[in-house]
């Protein structure tokens, strides 16, 4: 039990930057004794009872000491001097009550007693559950002592004793200071008595008024400070907890002696050089710039206090600043500064700067921050045994923290996590363990190193996450078009019913047919590959046959939604330029002008196309162009090729096995992506597709009739419309249902629970993917006995053929558990989008990790792996949002509200850069998001 090494190296710091800067150390101060009467609590005291009496009953607040004691023991010596050193120290002979208005009071006991209790254990088992019971016993601290004793004995020479001290009265260096008294008395040596007491220190404390100085300092220091969210395996509860749990690590002794190289060369203490490593480290697992560490000092700021037990420690606020990408020297060289200023002002108590900060009240986390770093030998007990005996550490397994993530650290051969297990598990904190042990190897190594260059990861991990994860080839014969597949059952199944509509039918035979003829016709008109056909209409009989002549012809399909606004279509209309549109007579005369063909659907006489060969279509053609919302303020197509959907198609049929008995609902608008498996994937295999009535997706008790009439087999629900589906009457009745797919919103875990509770004959999958690859690029199977302990659903794993990355911002891989940028690569990626050249090179990028020539689409979207490959989605990194799955950006809406009249909306129409650029989030947004997604988490 040594005093922390970080003290002394601090105290040398401050000294040679006083020398540095010409200054004197500041005069001596001294305690003088306390006036008679009632002492008062200390600062750390008054905070520290508020704790207990929040959380009265735990025992987060106890400092345990256990010793393994070998060799002849005199029991009754022991007892004595216990009570002698209880009877000397009069933070050990404190009781603490409560006034009538529910304020603490001190009573201080004339004599003191530290009592022990003797028991007997058959082996080091017994005694460990023995010494776990006897401090898992909360104190009371009105009716005192706040320190009591167990001793164990395994044999005549074997004990172990175990103290417990309340926070209240000691701190780390009292216990270490507790256990030398108690063996010199032992011994038989009566240490001098400390010049004062620790209510004469309370006492002179509460007399000192806050320093002006200091409280400056770090009002300025701490402006601004959000909380740390780390990356955490189950969601913060809702008031802190303390139920700890801790992990050893060990540190190669020649990187040790690196690192301390690296310290002495830049006038670095070994716990600032630890603070920057930890710091970075923090700062790629939260990602963030902004990392604050908590770092506790002694808080003896005189002399005479070092031989009082007592609660002196104080705690210190280093934050340290990551921007701007600096080499490890470089952020050396910035902690160093951070760590003397800090310890410059140091004297001022820590509940003193929390109240002066007015920080808003938040019971689930400690303030200003929830992770702290401590220099100090935890393995082993320096204290000098008493004669003829040997002295050991006694591990147990009882912790408890009052932070998020505690480290310490020691001299140099290693470390230990101690941390809060409601909120990590320990595989989480054995990687963070890991990663911290490679980046200091990689530190000492080359410290030049700018931090977006330390790969965290070893070879194995970066194998798993980079390949492994990602073995997803798979071969799909015939899978080159949208369409081929049709033709072809088609042609086995002519008389077979394809596609139902309120009553009336369509054969394959009689789609295929129809679709010929449309498609003779826009090749007439000069539709084909490379060119587009918008499709204007509400679902019908004629949709089908006019989407599949449009792909026959080569053209690409354009689904415009009768339902947007007018400025909508048209914008859609002159970006896309199609060479024809397809509408119906009812809604041909709500369009805009344009220099398209247009024909109806509905017209029968409209399709006058001369037989002939039709183009060959290759799967790079683009088959669909579906628009989204713009974050520039103007939509952008997105244009898919034949080639991404086929392979989706392939994969959706491999993993779910459609077949001749199955009946697809395609209830999904034409304008979301959705739309194109359900239309296509059931015609491919021999399935029925039962087309709902336009507007009928928004009404869940007409979607319950139509799964009942029509034996509905597979549906898709976005999230938020299942919600309103199951708690529709009859609900549970839909027994025809098997599959029910979900996408296009995050799927909550309770909704989940309760459909495969309310449809227990459905398997329910939560697919994932954005319209710039090909529908879905990952899916998660919903198990019922992984639901209800669930705090997300994840979005699963990637499908065939498609590599799923979670990149930093330098584009290298993230650990397991750590949030990053998704980025998608593989065969589903689009093939940009239309027309804007500019924005697809932004956003579809060279592939890092794949063949030359490769791209990755940057989602924006944030996420993270699991341990077992599967990913879950966290939000956005930008302000996207979504409203029952389609893709709205702030950008756009902006651009509508400067467009009103008089200007109204941010930025009163004035231009913010160039149409073909996104632009950067802002960083307040950014933060906001990722604190949104750390909460989540």
């Amino acid at each position: 039990m040594t005093r922390p090494d970080a003290l002394s190296g601090a105290k040398q710091e401050l000294l040679a930057r006083r020398l540095r800067r010409g200054t004197a150390a500041a005069p001596r101060r001294t305690v003088p004794p306390r006036p008679a009467g009632e002492p008062p609590l200390s600062h750390a005291q008054e905070r520290l009872w508020f704790l207990e009496q929040f959380a009265p009953g735990t025992t987060q607040l106890t400092i345990p000491i256990r010793l393994r004691l070998r060799g002849p023991l005199d029991v009754p010596a022991l007892a004595a001097a216990l009570d002698a050193v209880a009877a000397g120290h009069d933070a050990l002979r404190m009781r603490f009550a409560a006034t009538w208005d529910g304020r603490p009071r001190v009573e201080l006991a004339e004599a003191g007693t530290l009592p022990l209790t003797v028991s007997d254990a058959p082996d080091e088992a017994a005694a460990r559950a023995r010494a776990e019971e006897f401090l898992a016993v909360p104190f009371d601290l009105a009716a005192g002592p706040p320190a009591r004793a167990l001793l164990v004995r395994l044999a005549g020479d074997d004990h172990v004793l175990v103290i417990a001290v309340h926070h209240i009265a000691a701190d780390g260096w009292s216990a270490d200071l507790l256990m030398r008294e108690v063996f010199a008395r032992y011994d038989g040596v009566a240490p001098a008595a400390p010049e004062v007491g620790y209510a004469d220190f309370a006492a002179w404390q509460r007399g000192l008024p806050p320093s002006r100085r200091d409280l400056d300092f770090w009002r300025d220091r701490l402006a601004g400070l959000e909380p740390l969210d780390l990356p955490a395996d189950r969601p913060r509860p809702p008031e802190r907890t303390y139920a700890g749990a801790a992990h050893t690590f060990p540190l190669d002794a020649e990187v040790a002696a690196a690192l301390a190289r690296l310290g002495r060369e830049h006038s670095a203490t070994p716990y600032m050089t630890m603070l920057a490593a930890f710091a970075a480290l923090l700062g790629r697992y939260a990602g963030t710039a902004d990392v604050a560490v908590g770092s506790p000092v002694a808080g003896r700021q005189v002399p005479e206090l070092d031989g009082v037990i007592g609660c002196f420690v104080n705690m210190l606020t280093m934050r340290v600043d990551l921007s701007g990408d600096p080499t490890f020297a470089e952020l050396l060289e910035r902690v160093r500064d951070v760590a003397v200023d800090a310890y410059a002002h140091q004297d001022l108590p820590f509940e003193q700067l929390v109240a002066e900060l007015d920080l808003p009240r938040d019971v689930s986390r400690s303030p200003l921050f929830g992770v702290i770093l401590a220099m100090q030998n935890y393995r082993g007990t320096a204290v000098e045994a008493p004669a003829g005996m040997s002295v050991a550490d006694f591990p147990v397994d009882s912790w408890a923290t009052r932070y998020d993530l505690e480290l310490y650290v020691g001299d140099g051969s290693g470390g230990m996590f101690v941390y809060n297990t409601d909120l990590f598990d320990a595989a989480t904190i054995e990687r963070l363990a890991g990663h911290l042990r490679t980046l200091l190897e990689r530190v000492a190594d080359r410290p030049g190193r700018r931090l977006s260059e330390i790969d965290l990861l070893s070879p194995g991990e970066r194998r798993l996450v980079v390949e492994d994860w990602n073995d997803t080839a798979r071969r799909f014969p015939g899978e080159a078009t949208l369409h081929g597949r049709i033709e072809a059952q088609a042609a086995r199944t002519p008389d077979a019913v394809a596609v139902r509509f309120e009553g009336r039918s369509l054969t394959y035979a009689e789609l295929s047919a129809r679709a010929d003829r449309v498609a003779h016709t826009l090749r007439d008109l000069g539709a084909g590959p490379g060119s587009v056909v918008a499709v204007c209409a509400e679902r019908s009989l004629e949709l089908l046959p006019g989407l599949l002549g449009v792909l026959r012809a080569g053209a690409a399909y354009l689904p415009v939604d009768p339902g947007y606004p007018a400025e909508r279509v048209a914008f859609m209309l002159a970006d896309a330029a199609p060479a024809v549109l397809l509408t119906q007579s009812t809604i041909r005369p709500s369009l805009p002008e344009t220099a398209a063909v247009t024909l109806d659907l509905d017209d029968p006489d409209a399709w006058t196309g001369r037989p002939g060969p039709l183009p060959a279509v290759r799967p790079d053609d683009v088959a669909y162009v579906i628009y989204t919302s713009g974050s520039t303020g103007r939509p952008k197509g997105v244009a898919n090729t034949h080639g991404g959907i086929a392979n989706r198609l392939g994969w959706m049929q491999e993993r779910f096995g459609l077949g001749p008995g199955d009946v697809v609902a395609q209830k999904t608008p034409l304008s979301f992506d959705v739309s194109v498996w359900e239309l296509f994937w059931p015609l491919r295999c021999g399935a029925s597709l039962v087309l709902a009535t336009p507007g009928g997706h928004k009404d869940a008790a007409y979607l319950r009739k139509l799964i009942v009439t029509e034996g509905v087999t597979t549906a898709h629900f976005v999230p938020s419309m299942l919600a309103v589906f199951l708690g529709e009457e009859g609900a549970a009745g839909c027994g025809t249902l098997r599959r029910v797919i979900c996408s296009g919103e995050e799927l909550p875990a309770d909704l989940a629970l309760r459909c495969v509770t309310t449809l227990p004959g459905a398997e329910l999958h939560n697919l994932y993917g954005p319209t710039e690859a090909a529908v879905d690029v990952s899916a998660w199977h919903c198990l019922p006995g992984t639901l209800a302990s669930a705090a997300r659903v994840p979005i699963g794993t990637p499908i065939a053929n498609t590599a799923l990355h979670v990149l930093d911002p330098a584009m290298a891989p993230v650990p397991v558990g750590v949030p990053g940028e998704l980025f998608i690569g593989g065969a589903g990626l689009a093939q940009g989008y239309l027309n804007r050249p500019g924005l697809t090179a932004d956003r579809f990028v060279p592939d890092p990790f794949g063949p030359p020539g490769s791209r990755l689409y940057r989602t924006g979207d944030l996420a993270r792996r699991r341990p077992d490959g599967a990913l879950e989605f966290l939000g956005r990194m930008d302000g996207q949002v979504k409203l029952r799955g389609l893709r709205i950006e702030p950008g756009e809406i902006e651009a509508a509200l400067r467009a009103l009249p008089g200007g109204q909306g941010r930025g009163r129409g004035r231009a913010r850069g160039p149409p073909d650029r996104l632009p950067r989030p802002g960083r307040r947004r950014e933060r906001a998001a990722r604190r949104a997604a750390r909460r989540a988490t």
